[in-house]
C-alpha cells in the first residue's frame, strides 16, 4: 500500500487567505481543526486563516492521524498616522498581506 502524506507538515497564511491542503495517496479524508477561530477548514481540506495565532490541522485517515502546524499572521498598515502636506504624496504598505 502507498504512504500517505499531506502536501505540507507546516503553512503560513495571513487572516483571510485561503490555502488547499491535500492528502496524498488517498481521497478519504476526515479534517479537523484545533481551533475555528485562528483556521477553519472545508471537508475538502480548504483552510481560511481567521484570527491570527497557532492552530492544527489534523487530517484523519484510515484512523490516522497526520497533522500540519498553520500560523496565521494579522495584515496591519505600515503606519497608522501620517501627515501629508498638501499637493504631496505619501504611500502606506500593507504588512502580512496574503499573496496573489
Amino acid at each position: 500500500q502507498a504512504k500517505v502524506s499531506l502536501n505540507r507538515k507546516s503553512c503560513t497564511i495571513s487572516v483571510g487567505q485561503t490555502y488547499q491542503l491535500k492528502a496524498k495517496k488517498t481521497k478519504k479524508v476526515y479534517w479537523k481543526t484545533s481551533n475555528r477561530k485562528i483556521v477553519s477548514v472545508t471537508h475538502k481540506g480548504k483552510i481560511t486563516g481567521r484570527g491570527s495565532g497557532v492552530a492544527k490541522i489534523k487530517a484523519i485517515i484510515r484512523n490516522h492521524t497526520y497533522t500540519c502546524k498553520i500560523k496565521v499572521r494579522k495584515v496591519k498598515l505600515s503606519s497608522t498616522k501620517i501627515t501629508v502636506p498638501f499637493n504631496t504624496k505619501s504611500k502606506l504598505t500593507l504588512i502580512n498581506a496574503p499573496k496573489k
